[in-house]
C-alpha cells in the first residue's frame, strides 16, 4: 500500500471528510477551553484548489455545559510549493482569518511551516494521515493561553 500521502493524496482525502471529533486542553484554567467535541462536516468544493469545512456539532465543556458550534474553514492546495493553507471564515469568505500554511514533513505527516502569530498567541500545527483518519492537532501558546485542539477527520 502506497503510505506517501502527498498534496494529491492528501486533497483527495480532505474532499471525502464527513465527520470530525475533537478534544481541547487548556493548562490555563480559566479559559474553559477545555473539553470535548463531535459533529458533522459537509464539504464544499469551490474549484480545483478551494475547499470549504462547515462543520456543525456539539461541544461539552469540562465539567460544564454543552454548546453547539459552528465553523466554516477553506483550505487551498498550493500546488506550486506542494502545500495547504488553512483560512477560518468566521467574519465571511472576504475576510479570512489564516491560521497556516502546511508543508509534507515525511510520508504522512504535514507541518506548519512557520506559526503563525496572532497578536500575542503563536499558532502551530501538524497534521498526521493513517488509513481511516486526518488527524490535526493544533497548539496555541502565549502570555494567557497554552492550548491544544486535536481534531480527528473521517
Amino acid at each position: 500500500m502506497d503510505t506517501n500521502y502527498n498534496l494529491i493524496t492528501l486533497w483527495q482525502r480532505l474532499s471525502a471528510v464527513n465527520s470530525l471529533s475533537f478534544e481541547s486542553t487548556s493548562k490555563t484554567d480559566a479559559s474553559g477551553w477545555s473539553g470535548e467535541g463531535r459533529g458533522q462536516v459537509v464539504v464544499e468544493t469551490r474549484d480545483a484548489t478551494t475547499i470549504l469545512f462547515h462543520e456543525l456539532g456539539q461541544w461539552q465543556q469540562n465539567g460544564g455545559k454543552q454548546l453547539a458550534f459552528s465553523n466554516v474553514y477553506r483550505w487551498t492546495a498550493l500546488h506550486e510549493v506542494d502545500g495547504l493553507r488553512l483560512e477560518h471564515l468566521r467574519f465571511g469568505s472576504e475576510q479570512p482569518v489564516y491560521l497556516f500554511d502546511l508543508r509534507q514533513n515525511g510520508e504522512a505527516t504535514w507541518l506548519s511551516v512557520e506559526p503563525h502569530v496572532c497578536r500575542q498567541d503563536l499558532y502551530a500545527a501538524v497534521m498526521t494521515l493513517t488509513v481511516d483518519e486526518l488527524q490535526l492537532r493544533w497548539t496555541i501558546e502565549g502570555p494567557g493561553k497554552d492550548e491544544c485542539i486535536d481534531y480527528v477527520y473521517y
